[in-house]
């Protein structure tokens, strides 16, 4: 979702497909990734996942997460 907001702002979910057809997705999202698997019903499922789980929470995990890889000496 992220990589689309980036290309098409303001883009229906349904054309997410069409999006990652043109960029390498088993690159950026692993092996076995193809545009066809990133429609808009996989994404409407990821935010109704992460409305449940919640955006601050989940945007907190993240950093946690991450917080070792890049740090400053």
């Amino acid at each position: 979702m992220i990589l689309n907001a980036l290309g098409f702002v303001g883009q229906r979910l349904y054309l997410v497909p069409d999006f990652h057809e043109k960029i390498p997705t088993e690159r950026l999202l692993g092996k076995g990734i193809t545009a066809a698997d990133l429609n808009d019903d996989v994404l409407g499922r990821t935010l109704d996942a992460i409305y449940a789980y919640g955006p601050t929470e989940l945007f907190n995990d993240i950093l946690s997460l991450n917080s070792g890889i890049y740090r400053s000496n």
